[in-house]
């Protein structure tokens, strides 16, 4: 997945292409990708909760429901783990990684692994220095920070990954057919 070349702002969790999407994916479930995370614990369901900041049984609500989305661009994010106990560091996420978000279009759990991750604050954005090889398509110009929505998200307009199609999918509606877009909005995001 090739990061926009007007990536690298800041955007609210509601903006209209932040995300991307296949039309009418398989869903992947909140619950399964949270109960991995850490394997096998009996606190595990606790760990996500309370870096959230939610009741264990409200974890799959929070994040929006059976939904998915992935990252157009590299993304700014705190992600957590678990190593005995919760830790935490600055990352940047790659495009293309699915993510689950809240009801303001926050990301706030990496699917492939289930681990919390939460949006970091425009005034840290500004510091960040960057480590590692990110990949050959990374520009710290070109870094998208998300911050939440004013108004909770009844519904995302995304991106499909390699045709551009625009279209419209409601939050955690597993039975609601996507809507195809045939007009590109001049307030999408990148």
């Amino acid at each position: 997945m090739s990061t926009p070349s007007n990536a690298g702002q800041t955007y609210q969790g509601s903006t209209p292409g932040l995300y991307a999407g296949n039309p009418q994916p398989t869903k992947s479930h909140a619950t399964d990708s949270i109960d991995r995370a850490p394997a096998g614990r009996p606190d595990n369901a606790r760990h996500p909760a309370g870096i959230i900041g939610v009741g264990a049984p409200d974890v799959p609500g929070y994040v929006g429901g059976p939904s998915n989305f992935l990252l157009r661009s590299y993304t700014y994010a705190t992600t957590y783990g678990y190593r005995g106990n919760v830790t935490s560091s600055s990352s940047l996420l790659h495009a293309g990684t699915a993510v689950f978000i809240d009801k303001q279009g926050t990301i706030v759990v990496k699917c492939n692994c289930g681990n919390p991750a939460k949006v970091i604050l425009q005034s840290k954005v500004a510091q960040a220095t960057f480590v590692g090889s990110p990949g050959p398509a990374f520009s710290p110009s070109t870094v998208t920070a998300v911050q939440p929505a004013t108004n909770n998200v009844q519904q995302l307009m995304l991106v499909q990954i390699n045709t551009g199609v625009i279209f419209d999918r409601e939050l955690g509606a597993n039975d609601v057919p996507d809507t195809i877009i045939d007009t590109v909005p001049t307030n999408l995001a990148m």
